[in-house]
């Protein structure tokens, strides 16, 4: 864009869309953004002397995106099941979704909603090598993908391998 005396409110010099999947990351959109944004600059710099013309932003549809705080990623079981799953891929890489475990953390690195029992909120209702589902204030979480403490990531069938999850409870 063109510089501007506002924040972010000059011309836009090139404008791309690009889908976001149900299951794409925060760290996923960030990559292919960063690539394209390379991309579509060097095509752009190339049209520079021909001469570019803005297209002007509609400040109607500006809002301000505030530093992220690590608290944010604490995962509330009370919410739905997507709210949840959404929350999983807006946080990872960083600064990662999380519960409590017996007081411990574990982080939540790939999750979708899912059909299966419900139970109080945090409750493990069901543990296959498929995923750890979790009940939710709405619905059942599927975790595919966790960290727990002192490990590195794991999928749910190494999670689950000599584990006992169903009945335990996350805060």
């Amino acid at each position: 864009m063109q510089m501007n005396a506002g924040l972010d409110t000059g011309p836009m010099l090139v404008r791309r869309a690009v889908p976001i999947d149900s299951d794409t990351t925060a760290g996923e959109l960030h990559d292919r953004l960063a690539a394209l944004g390379a991309t579509e600059l060097t095509e752009l710099l190339g049209r520079v002397e021909q001469g570019v013309s803005g297209e002007t932003q509609d400040d109607a549809q500006a809002c301000y995106a505030r530093r992220l705080d690590k608290g944010e990623a604490a995962i509330d079981w009370r919410a739905g099941a997507d709210e949840i799953a959404r929350a999983v891929r807006a946080f990872v890489p960083w600064p990662v979704a999380h519960a409590q475990l017996n007081g411990q953390p574990v982080r939540f690195w790939r999750a979708a909603p899912a059909a299966g029992a419900s139970g109080e909120p945090g409750t493990v209702v069901a543990a296959s090598p498929k995923g750890i589902d979790i009940a939710t204030g709405a619905g059942t979480l599927r975790v595919m993908e966790l960290q727990l403490p002192g490990k590195k990531r794991m999928d749910a069938a190494a999670a689950v391998n000599g584990r006992d999850w169903v009945g335990q409870r996350f805060e």
